[in-house]
């Protein structure tokens, strides 16, 4: 598992358990395996920023044993994300290069060789910058599905105590 995090628990692990399923169906989850003291959740994955942000994790794990509740969770979404915002604009921008040099070589072909250095420097430079900003775009999702996870179980742990 990616990620793991416990809270103190002195609550019923039946109550918990009803909130947790109530609150993971509504994002897409469904309930992969359950007995006494675990309920396992499998997601949807993620495909958007925009989406909730337990969505990052594709497995979740709450178990409750002697007084604590744990979660434990397999980041499959963030690491989709990771690899989509790396690999996607950058193939996006070196197509969109490949083809204005393809079509400034049928309009103007002496005027290509000008061309050619400038739309290197712009390609290249719009890549190393979507390879800067991408794993720092998914860090912070990262960061944001682990803080809702954590949220999730100390709701969890107060709600099933009342």
């Amino acid at each position: 598992m990616d990620y793991s995090s416990k809270v103190p628990f002195q609550g019923q692990f039946r109550d918990a358990l009803t909130l947790a399923i109530g609150a993971l169906t509504t994002l897409g989850f469904r309930v992969a395996a359950r007995d006494e003291q675990a309920i396992e959740f499998t997601g949807p994955g993620l495909n958007s920023t925009r989406q909730n942000a337990l969505l990052g994790a594709t497995r979740i794990r709450l178990e409750a044993s002697g007084g604590q509740l744990a979660v434990r969770a397999e980041l499959g979404g963030i690491r989709w994300l990771r690899r989509f915002l790396l690999l996607f604009p950058s193939m996006l921008c070196l197509g969109i290069g490949v083809m204005l040099i393809v079509v400034f070589s049928f309009v103007k072909p002496a005027a290509l060789q000008k061309l050619e250095a400038a739309l290197a420097v712009i390609v290249g430079s719009h890549m190393v910058v979507r390879m800067i900003v991408g794993p720092v775009i998914a860090q912070r999702f990262e960061t944001k599905c682990q803080r809702s996870l954590d949220t999730l179980i100390a709701n969890l742990a107060v709600a099933s105590q009342i």
